[in-house]
């Protein structure tokens, strides 16, 4: 590719339904292999890009949203048949909103020390606290219960609770 076509390129989230997202990227992979039945726009397309913690998202680097409905058989007017695990083609995104957009994130994010959290697994499932400590390192915040009769403190990972404030 030159450089006046890497301008243009724009990346495109496929939605997918969730679990698909490696048989979609395999999927689009074949149909732009030497053998595939798209083989004549392997330049149009640029990375597949995908994240394990973005479900149900594929991003598609083209240089039109058309040529990924093509490639993934959403466009209504091109006869190749629709992808399974396929839902539909999103609007462009530029470079950064992707890279935000992927980028890995702590359990933590956005909880801090006296943030009102409601626990969403375990055996306190649904019950409210409040966050005495955070352990970032690990993974970890250490939470007070609300409404227990005697003061208990329990050591939950961030991906068991939800910040409410």
């Amino acid at each position: 590719m030159n450089d006046e076509t890497e301008n243009k390129m724009k990346y495109y989230p496929v939605a997918t339904t969730i679990g698909a997202e490696k048989r979609v990227m395999a999927e689009i992979d074949a149909r732009l292999s030497d053998f595939g039945s798209l083989k004549e726009l392997q330049g149009e397309l640029g990375n597949i890009l995908s994240a394990s913690h973005v479900r149900g998202y594929v991003v598609v680097e083209s240089n039109a949203k058309y040529v990924v409905e093509n490639v993934v058989g959403t466009n209504k007017l091109n006869p190749i048949s629709k992808m399974k695990g396929v839902k539909y083609v999103l609007d462009a995104m530029d470079y950064d909103s992707v890279k935000e957009w992927m980028r890995e994130r702590s359990p933590l994010e956005g909880i801090n020390i006296g943030a009102l959290v409601e626990i969403m697994k375990g055996a306190f499932k649904g019950e409210r606290a409040i966050v005495t400590n955070l352990q970032t390192k690990q993974g970890l915040a250490i939470i007070e219960l609300m409404d227990a009769a005697i003061p208990l403190s329990l050591k939950l990972s961030g991906k068991e609770i939800r910040c409410m404030t």
